[in-house]
């Protein structure tokens, strides 16, 4: 009888204990969450200006790479032009 009595002390305490515990994960959860928040409104405002930053640069490269290859394909035209007429003709 008192091994039973025991299991279950045993099982009242683990059960106490992983409340305890899932108590105190919670607080700790909850006081993270409470300190992150107000640096997260800060970085906001950064993180907004890098991310307008990148996409300027992203569309400046394609505009030169756009603006390079333009007048490079004119050309390519005004020298191929005349091959393809020759060799349309015989």
């Amino acid at each position: 009888m008192s091994a039973l009595l025991a299991l279950f002390a045993l099982l009242f305490f683990g059960t106490i204990f992983i409340v305890a515990a899932a108590a105190v994960t919670m607080v700790l959860k909850f006081a993270v969450y409470a300190i992150v928040w107000p640096l997260k409104l800060l970085l906001l405002p950064i993180l907004l200006v890098l991310f307008i930053v990148k996409v300027v640069l992203i569309i400046t490269v394609f505009t030169v790479v756009a603006a390079l290859l333009i007048p490079l394909v004119i050309v390519g035209l005004v020298f191929v032009a005349p091959l393809l007429a020759l060799s349309a003709i015989t």
